[in-house]
């Protein structure tokens, strides 16, 4: 694709626009990041002529967008599909499906997701015990977010802390 072409500078601008959010780390970064490159291969589906599957990938972003900025901003609290649906004006089933069939993920794990993330950017930057840090996160139950934790990274809240201040 020459990037003198209004395309080449658009898909060129979409991809420092990933770089700008990866390098922000905000919570839920890495959802933003795919969610922008799924747009990028709905643009890069047009591109090629595959039209139709690009104008439902985009359609199905651009209708989910509202939902998925408020759970970016709100996942520490407690967060119903339901309520979430309202948002962008489907039903609770609608709004499921949809969700699954465009994030590739669960609604509850997606916000699973984005509050694991969160913890773990919390105990990198504070010295906030993690139990505090579990609560502030939104998980209700410490033991499933020591299961979490175990099974995504292999060690202990505690323990991935002190390996974190180790390094520095």
């Amino acid at each position: 694709i020459d990037g003198d072409t209004p395309f080449g500078r658009r898909l060129a601008a979409m991809l420092l626009d990933i770089e700008a959010e990866n390098n922000r780390r905000r919570t839920g970064f890495s959802h933003i990041i795919g969610a922008k490159l799924r747009l990028i291969l709905a643009e890069l589906l047009g591109y090629y002529g595959i039209r139709d599957d690009a104008r439902s990938i985009v359609d199905r972003h651009r209708k989910l967008r509202p939902a998925i900025l408020y759970l970016e901003q709100h996942c520490h609290e407690p967060v119903r599909l339901e309520d979430i649906a309202k948002i962008v004006y489907l039903s609770p089933s609608r709004f499921r499906h949809l969700f699954q069939e465009t994030m590739h993920v669960g609604f509850k794990e997606y916000v699973i997701g984005l509050r694991y993330q969160m913890a773990l950017r919390m105990l990198a930057s504070t010295s906030s015990s993690v139990e505090e840090i579990a609560a502030s996160c939104g998980f209700s139950n410490l033991n499933s977010f020591y299961k979490l934790f175990r099974q995504r990274e292999g060690t202990t809240p505690t323990a991935y802390r002190n390996a974190l201040t180790q390094k520095e």
